[in-house]
């Protein structure tokens, strides 16, 4: 099934490719019509790409294992990107997908205010994508009291790692990494205005829903009370709701 609408897409797409050049041959074409049916082509790739990766998307996910948490933190195993990666790849590349990764880093003289976005993006051999971000501060745990590079580098990780669990849907629950697991951590004030910047785009429904999780949660709706701890499930809960995918309570 999978395969036949597929092919269907890429036939279709191959039809009116060839319709273009039919008329790009004619001396006698006219310039708009041509402009007019290139931008049509380029509404329906689009289209089919989408359709072709939620079609793949859907069926791959019933075939992505349970990754196994096997690396020792400093409270809490937790499952490492090495694992995460090996365990997905052959499955994504059946299903023509593959991840990929960017990252911006801010740093400041204040340590609590360094941190990286980490962007995991989804690719599909049709063309369309999608992508997830988490904010994630500095982890200056440890021996990396000091060490910028070192503590860049452990927040990188996790957010990739975290990034990528979320973009295809693989649960990472009670892995706090080492990171603060206190609950009178809250999360840094970078954190707390990129959360603050995707509620605010949510619907004013959507918004009922996620203070009442706050609430539930935390014991209060002001992002400023959320745990360090709980960022990354807070961040995507509310991607989730921007998303329209009904929420199932991360929090």
């Amino acid at each position: 099934m999978n395969q036949i609408v597929t092919t269907n897409t890429e036939t279709q797409s191959m039809d009116m490719a060839s319709q273009i050049v039919a008329m790009a041959s004619n001396p006698d074409f006219d310039v708009a019509k041509l402009e007019k049916l290139m931008e049509l082509q380029e509404r329906v790739a689009n289209h089919q790409s989408v359709i072709a990766f939620n079609q793949d998307f859907s069926v791959m996910q019933s075939k992505l294992p349970v990754i196994a948490k096997n690396k020792k933190g400093q409270s809490s195993k937790y499952a490492t990107l090495e694992d995460i990666i090996a365990n997905t790849r052959p499955i994504l590349q059946e299903f023509g997908f593959a991840t990929s990764f960017e990252t911006q880093t801010v740093l400041n003289d204040n340590k609590n205010n360094c941190f990286v976005e980490v962007v995991a993006v989804l690719t599909h051999r049709m063309g369309h994508s999608t992508r997830t971000s988490l904010l994630v501060p500095f982890d200056f745990s440890g021996n990396k009291s000091a060490n910028y590079a070192q503590a860049m580098g452990s927040a990188v990780s996790y957010g990739k790692r975290y990034a990528l669990c979320a973009l295809l849907n693989i649960a990472t629950q009670d892995d706090d990494d080492g990171m603060a697991t206190s609950q009178d951590n809250k999360i840094t004030k970078a954190q707390r205005e990129h959360l603050q910047k995707l509620y605010d785009r949510l619907s004013d429904d959507s918004k009922i829903y996620f203070d009442g999780q706050l609430i539930n949660a935390f014991g209060s709706a002001k992002m400023g009370n959320i745990p360090l701890n709980q960022y990354q499930n807070t961040l995507i809960e509310l991607q989730k709701l921007q998303e329209a995918i009904v929420p199932r309570g991360c929090l």
